[in-house]
Formats: structure tokens, C-alpha cells, sequence
């Protein structure tokens, strides 16, 4: 599977063609076996202690399965080669003594002869009552006071990272307006509703509902999932974040401008290729059956019931209304994940 960057305004990414390859393997039943004697100088499965649900320790793994004689395990390198030869195994993390811990990992498959150079370890904490933060995670109590991440009862990287970016761009903002603004609020703030994005989400559930564990970020949590995704996050918020000075770059800006124009044309062009059912039907070579209602239905409208194919492009080179240059540019943006924008 090719390198593909995390941001709109990269095409490739550092290292693309000197990849590191990552290994799998398995906890084994001796291995729990043995985490199970020593369940007693485990933190992570007291009564008392409150650990992530969706990543658990492994004792809490061996516990909660029972059943289960093995849970994977990803052999991760920390760097590349010729910088270090540190393995990261993900999926064993746990408070096990460190004695323990040696000796169960050469139990695993593979990593008979390893040399543990950092034991696991765990971390216990206190977080603030997240309904005492505003939206833009400044505290109620304290003016000037922002807070993201575990101390707002969350779990997680990309969690953490997303608060502080929210909690840093409205500290900013409040730092360059005076104290009359914040306080009237008519300085700008950067706020996200619901439907703006999964770090909308995240907030409201937190200033509204709390949290009575670690909280994280599932797709299951969003009412607007379908429509907040990775693919079109330029459309949504880039503008928004240009407004408030959070974003300069007028490369990326004009890069926007362009997948913005692009789009609008492709939507113009496939509203225009209008057919019946019957005349779909046969451009795709009777490969799918359309409803044949007698209504004439666009490209557009072929695209959002799921048909979309070489042959319906096909169909949709309308010479008298589709100027053949446009077809390319067209075909990427609705054959490409930005079609679900339109």
C-alpha cells in the first residue's frame, strides 16, 4: 500500500521509499499463565482503578478474557535502522515488576533472546471535571486558564493533540485581544460544534456529560459521521481557521481554491449529463439494473445511489455537454473519496 500523507498540502512524505516493516506476534497461554500468579502486584486490575477501556493492560486482557490464549502483539521499530534498534511491542502494556515482565517476554514467539531496555509502566492521575471548561477549554473558574489532554479526563494521543490545538489557538487569540474583549467575548475564539468535526464532538461530550473514565474518540460517538471525514476536513474547517489567522500559508489557501473550483465544476458537469433509466442501464452494459421509473436521473444522481463505474463515465462522455478536458478532472474528484462531498 503507497505512503499517504496526513495533510492536503503534502503529496508524499519523508522516507516514502524507506519504509520499516513492522512484525506480529502472540501472547502465549504460558504467559498468562504466569501473569495470572502475579495478579496481586498489578495496579491495573484493582477495584479501585479506573483504566482505559479500549486499551488495556495485559493483565486486565488476561482477566477480562479468560477464554482467549493469545492477544497479538505488534513488534513496532522506534526509528529507522541505521538510527536505533529499539522495538516497541504493542499490545503488552502493563505494571507487572520488572523481574516479571523479563521473563514473560521471552516467553513470547520471537523474542526469546530480547533485551528489555525500559519496563512497562503505569500512571495514575487526577483530571479536572471537564463541565467546569467552556468550548474553548478555557476553565470557567480561572481567565487565561486552558487545559487539554489527560487532564481533562481523556485518553489518548490524537485526543490530547486535538485539544491542544483547539486550547492553543483560542490562548493565542486571547493573548493578542485585551482583557475587555475576552471578557465581553468579542474577541474571536475558535469554537467546533458537532457538526464540525470528531474534535466537536469530543468537546461537547465532555463540558456537557462529563466523564466517569478515560475518554476517547469513536466514529459511534458522532451523529454527522458520514460527513466528517479525513478526506474533506480542507472543506470544512481550512476557511475557518484562515478567518481567525490560524492558517497563512497562501499556497495551501490557493491549493483550497482549486479543489473548491474543481469540485464545483465536476458537481456542474455531472448534473448535466441527464438520461433514463433504460439508456443508464445500457451504458453500463446491463452489468446493473437501474429502477426503471421513468424519470431521467443526472450523473450526479447515478453517483449518489452507488453507481459508479468505467462504464458509467462511459455514459457520462456526453461530447455536446462535457468538454472532453474536463473528463479527467472530473473522473478524479468523483471517483476519489471527495465525490461523498458533493
Amino acid at each position: 500500500m503507497p505512503v499517504s500523507p496526513f495533510s492536503f498540502i503534502h503529496d508524499s512524505v519523508p522516507h516514502a521509499n524507506d519504509q520499516v516493516v513492522c512484525y506480529q506476534t502472540h501472547t502465549t497461554p504460558a504467559v498468562h499463565d504466569m501473569i495470572r500468579a502475579n495478579f496481586d502486584q498489578s495496579i491495573h486490575i484493582r477495584e479501585t482503578i479506573r483504566g482505559p477501556r479500549y486499551c488495556p493492560s495485559l493483565e486486565s486482557k488476561v482477566k477480562r478474557f479468560s477464554e482467549k490464549e493469545s492477544h497479538l502483539i505488534w513488534l513496532e521499530p522506534e526509528g529507522l535502522p541505521e538510527h536505533t534498534s529499539t522495538v516497541y511491542p504493542n499490545g503488552i502494556s502493563n505494571t507487572m515488576p520488572e523481574d516479571i515482565q523479563q521473563k514473560f517476554l521471552r516467553m513470547i514467539p520471537g523474542l526469546e533472546n530480547v533485551v528489555m531496555t525500559q519496563p512497562g509502566y503505569g500512571v495514575e492521575y487526577d483530571h479536572v471535571d471537564p463541565r467546569e471548561l467552556k468550548r474553548t477549554l478555557e476553565t470557567k473558574r480561572v481567565t487565561g486558564l486552558y487545559m487539554a489532554g489527560q487532564i481533562n479526563g481523556t485518553t489518548g494521543y490524537e485526543e490530547a493533540a486535538a485539544q491542544g490545538l483547539l486550547a492553543g489557538a483560542n490562548a493565542g487569540l486571547a493573548a493578542v485581544h485585551s482583557k475587555a474583549e475576552c471578557e465581553s467575548q468579542e474577541a474571536p475564539q475558535l469554537t467546533l460544534d458537532r457538526s464540525d468535526g470528531y474534535l466537536g464532538v469530543l468537546i461537547d461530550d465532555l463540558i456537557t456529560r462529563g466523564v466517569n473514565e478515560p475518554y476517547r474518540v469513536f466514529t459511534a460517538r458522532s451523529e454527522y459521521r458520514l460527513s466528517s471525514r479525513a478526506n474533506n476536513a480542507d472543506l470544512r474547517l481550512t476557511r475557518r481557521a484562515a478567518a481567525l489567522g490560524l492558517v497563512r500559508d497562501s499556497a495551501r489557501l490557493a491549493r483550497l481554491d482549486t479543489v473548491e473550483a474543481d469540485m464545483a465544476h465536476a458537481q456542474a458537469m455531472l448534473e448535466q449529463v441527464v438520461h433514463l433509466p433504460h439508456i443508464w442501464e445500457a451504458q453500463m452494459g446491463g452489468s446493473r439494473r437501474v429502477v426503471r421509473d421513468g424519470v431521467r436521473k443526472s450523473a450526479l444522481d447515478m453517483i449518489r445511489k452507488g453507481f459508479l463505474s468505467e462504464d458509467l463515465w462511459a455514459g457520462a462522455r456526453d461530447p455536446e455537454n462535457v468538454p472532453p478536458e474536463h473528463i479527467p478532472k472530473a473522473r478524479k474528484l468523483a471517483g476519489g473519496p471527495e465525490i461523498s462531498a458533493i
